[in-house]
């Protein structure tokens, strides 16, 4: 009797602990970041980066999916538009549609 009492003790920890990582890992650790506030953190996070202040990028958020649209002037711009995105916490995921247009390079 010990030994199955025992066994099933183990059993019933491990799927305990099992239970709370996934739930760490859906809430990304931390508490849901509503939309509009992940929405204002990203547009401060990209006014702040140089190479993209000057570019008319416009963010949606919609349940902690943030997508990006607008025109920038080469694909690294906007590689560091959804890496910069990336980096703010609450982002679940980037949808990143910004356009490169370097006819406005030539310019």
């Amino acid at each position: 009797m010990k030994k199955t009492l025992h066994a099933s003790t183990l059993a019933l920890l491990f799927a305990a602990a099992g239970a709370f990582t996934l739930v760490g890992c859906a809430t990304g650790g931390g508490a849901p970041v509503d939309d509009a506030t992940l929405k204002a953190r990203v547009d401060q996070d990209l006014k702040h980066d140089d190479s993209l202040n000057s570019h008319p990028i416009t963010v949606r958020v919609q349940n902690g999916v943030v997508t990006l649209t607008g025109l920038v002037l080469s694909e690294t711009e906007k590689q560091n538009a959804e890496k910069d995105v990336n980096m703010v916490g609450g982002v679940k995921s980037v949808v990143n549609h910004i356009t490169v247009n370097d006819i406005l390079k030539r310019q």
